[in-house]
């Protein structure tokens, strides 16, 4: 498989839209009933992935790359959020942090 659609100009979509998605899946548990979003927030990452992947790579690559591309952007924004969410819960449980969140 031909990963180039990950190189050049594409680089700064890419970047851009991890946060992005982690904005979207925060307006969706910020919107519907949250046990429901928290349960399925990583399959809202992956779809919303796959469409932002769709809407600005659709002409520029083949199908199959456009798929993988978005679901790569999905699990991207889970992980950030994810990791995100730990290094903020740990340092608030660090007792030798003088500055607590």
């Amino acid at each position: 498989m031909d990963f180039t659609f990950l190189e050049g100009a594409g680089v700064v979509t890419n970047a851009a839209a991890v946060p992005i998605i982690v904005a979207i899946v925060q307006l969706f548990k910020m919107v519907g009933n949250g046990t429901f979003m928290q349960k399925y927030a990583p399959f809202i990452s992956i779809a919303a992935g796959i469409l932002i992947s769709f809407l600005t790579g659709w002409d520029e690559m083949p199908i199959h790359e456009t798929l993988l591309a978005g679901i790569l952007y999905g699990l991207s924004a889970s992980g950030l959020y994810s990791a995100t969410k730990h290094t903020a819960h740990t340092i608030k449980e660090d007792p030798q942090n003088d500055n607590n969140l």
